[in-house]
């Protein structure tokens, strides 16, 4: 060969190797490109019913060379077997690959039935789905059965019972009854000081006899006081000291009999009202302590008789000291 020749320097062996190789790769680039080709759809057909089919190689079997009538052509020349395996696999890659323009298919099948099963996906921390079957018997294991109360629902029916007797308590605390306590001696013994009172006015008429509290800011008394109805409107009161030195009340000019009355007589008293009836106006009432000789109340002439509307309450029950828990007389 002459020096300007590319095989120039190369063994004949090495020569007949690269022409059959070149040849190989055109042969292979033929088959490649037949194979690639998609036969058109025959007219009047459903191209959805043509059915292609192209040929496949074997990766197991060895292609045939076809021998050329050539003077340089050597039968012992042959490729080695990676060589072989190489184009077979990519002869398949290429009949693989989808057709230019074809559109995906998302044919997902004919509906199925509804399942009876509720299906869930959930997608954990690592960005991996999970599926989750629950079945009706699970979900209706875990629905509320009342004939078995959870321990939780123990809490929230204690919770409102507490909520509910509490709105009872501040609505008729507010609107029923009110509360009171008793301070000084000037009840006594009836009452004592620190006594804690339930008083109510709803729908109450004074009475004789009755133990009241009362707010009159029109009288010396400028707080809330406990004392007894002794006089009713109408009538006329008068006061005096008996012979024994206690004190007594007339109404109309009667005795009136007062078995809770205490006369402690450990100090002097202004008896200086005594003796004087008082005519009670329509609205109003007489009221004494039942310590006579330590309370402040109508034979006061800086008291007197208290309106009814200055009326808080009746003393209903004593709840306090829980030793004298009960009504009052």
């Amino acid at each position: 060969l002459d020096e300007d020749d590319e095989n120039y320097g190369e063994t004949s062996e090495e020569i007949e190797f690269d022409s059959f190789m070149a040849e190989y790769r055109d042969l292979l680039g033929k088959k490649l490109d037949e194979a690639a080709t998609v036969p058109e759809a025959v007219e009047d057909e459903d191209p959805e019913e043509v059915l292609i089919s192209l040929p496949k190689q074997d990766k197991k079997h060895t292609p045939k060379i076809e021998k050329k009538n050539d003077s340089n052509w050597d039968d012992s020349i042959t490729l080695a077997p990676e060589e072989y395996e190489d184009a077979a696999e990519a002869e398949d890659m290429h009949e693989d690959l989808p057709e230019e323009n074809s559109e995906p298919d998302f044919d997902l099948g004919e509906e199925s039935e509804e399942s009876d099963e509720n299906f869930q996906i959930s997608i954990n921390f690592d960005g991996e789905q999970e599926s989750k079957h629950t079945s009706e018997d699970e979900e209706s294991a875990t629905k509320y059965d009342p004939e078995k109360p959870r321990a939780m629902d123990w809490v929230f029916d204690i919770a409102e019972m507490f909520v509910f007797v509490l709105l009872i308590v501040m609505l008729l605390t507010s609107f029923v009854f009110r509360h009171s306590v008793v301070e000084g001696r000037s009840m006594m013994n009836t009452l004592e000081d620190g006594d804690h009172l339930i008083i109510s006015d709803l729908f109450y008429t004074p009475e004789r006899g009755d133990i009241i509290v009362f707010e009159d800011y029109s009288t010396s008394l400028k707080k809330a006081v406990v004392k007894r109805v002794i006089g009713l409107p109408g009538e006329t009161v008068e006061v005096r000291l008996n012979e024994s030195g206690d004190v007594v009340a007339y109404i109309n000019g009667e005795l009136l009999t007062e078995d809770y009355a205490f006369n402690a007589k450990d100090c002097d008293i202004d008896t200086s009202n005594f003796n004087k009836p008082i005519v009670l106006g329509d609205d109003e009432i007489f009221v004494m302590g039942d310590n006579r000789y330590h309370s402040q109340d109508s034979r006061a002439s800086s008291v007197g008789p208290i309106r009814i509307d200055a009326i808080l309450g009746k003393v209903i029950v004593r709840f306090f000291p829980f030793d004298k828990l009960g009504t009052v007389e």
